[in-house]
């Protein structure tokens, strides 16, 4: 009996949506990781003391990589493929729960503005069916407003995407099982060894 309670909980979290939300407006860029009723805030980051070393100086926690010794193209290649295929499976798998774009046109000779806003229309009818092809969009809400007043043109936009953690666990473990195979192999060959 307990296994079956074990193996409902495991599906029911495998349906657990997970989330980022992201938005742009005049107080700059932020991001929102959501796993269903709990979100955590990507950027900007809280930030955090610097430890002091045994001398008393402040040092860095982040470690960056020092090497910087350029690979092969063909090394290279196989690893963007992967990258690439997880990339195109995951446009598929995720879901646009809420995409909203508003642009105001504004500043410079009204006629020239004018014609602008035409212009910007256009583009925008063209780019909907390329979003709508790519994703799967639940609620959208694209505009482009003009203002004769401001003296510069103004954007505001949110997007809200949403993939369930079965279904994100899958590809990472898929696709990471790839890479890694692929890492082995060039790191073998390094080395003088076979091919796998």
């Amino acid at each position: 009996m307990g296994w079956l309670i074990a193996a409902g909980v495991i599906v029911g979290l495998g349906f657990l949506p997970v989330g980022i939300y992201a938005a742009y407006s005049a107080a700059g860029v932020s991001a929102r990781l959501t796993l269903w009723l709990v979100s955590f805030a990507l950027y900007p980051r809280p930030k955090k003391e610097r430890k002091k070393d045994s001398a008393g100086k402040y040092r860095n926690q982040n470690v960056k990589f020092k090497d910087k010794t350029p690979g092969t193209v063909a090394d290279f290649r196989p690893m963007v493929e992967i990258i690439l295929s997880l990339l195109a499976e995951f446009r598929h798998r995720i879901c646009v729960k809420e995409l909203e774009m508003k642009l105001t046109l504004a500043g410079g000779d009204p006629a020239d503005l004018a014609i602008h806003y035409g212009q910007a229309w256009t583009l925008l009818g063209n780019l909907v069916p390329q979003l709508d092809r790519f994703f799967r969009i639940k609620k959208r809400d694209l505009g482009i407003n003009l203002d004769f007043t401001a003296d510069e043109p103004m954007f505001y936009g949110h997007i809200h995407i949403t993939i369930t953690l079965g279904r994100l666990l899958f590809m990472v473990i898929y696709h990471g099982h790839q890479c890694l195979w692929e890492y082995r192999r060039i790191m073998n060959l390094r080395k003088g060894g076979s091919k796998i």
